[in-house]
């Protein structure tokens, strides 16, 4: 991340976790994310968007941005909750996938089970494992 141009980009980061995935794509494909600062743009935006919806269910030690758009987030507390992939979502889109990563952890407590990562990118589904 040696290109950023964008003084609010640097200050919006600044406030962040750690947040990294934002080197070059490792495919061919060029895409319109190919540069670094709309990475980081889109990657801010999720963010917001999330934070906005109501927040995260546990306190995140860092963002990955993953190629094709959505974030993985890593918990402070490794030991007690899994890492979360989400998908860019609308505002409502967000608050019901913040609402099923809730239900999908009360679950796994319930259960007496243990998962080391829940992906929510794909509609309507929660793929624990």
């Amino acid at each position: 991340l040696d290109s950023l141009r964008d003084g609010d980009l640097v200050v919006d980061s600044s406030e962040l976790p750690r947040l990294d995935g934002l080197d070059e794509p490792s495919s061919s494909h060029i895409s319109d994310l190919s540069e670094v600062n709309q990475r980081l743009i889109s990657a801010l935006g999720i963010i917001k968007l999330f934070d906005l919806a109501g927040g995260y269910p546990f306190e995140v030690e860092r963002f990955t941005y993953l190629e094709g758009g959505g974030l993985e987030l890593s918990p402070v507390e490794i030991d007690k909750y899994p890492q979360l992939l989400v998908s860019k979502q609308s505002f409502q889109g967000a608050k019901k996938l913040l609402e099923r990563a809730e239900a999908v952890f009360a679950d796994l407590t319930d259960k007496g089970l243990v998962a080391s990562v829940v992906d929510l990118r794909f509609r309507d589904q929660a793929i624990v494992r």
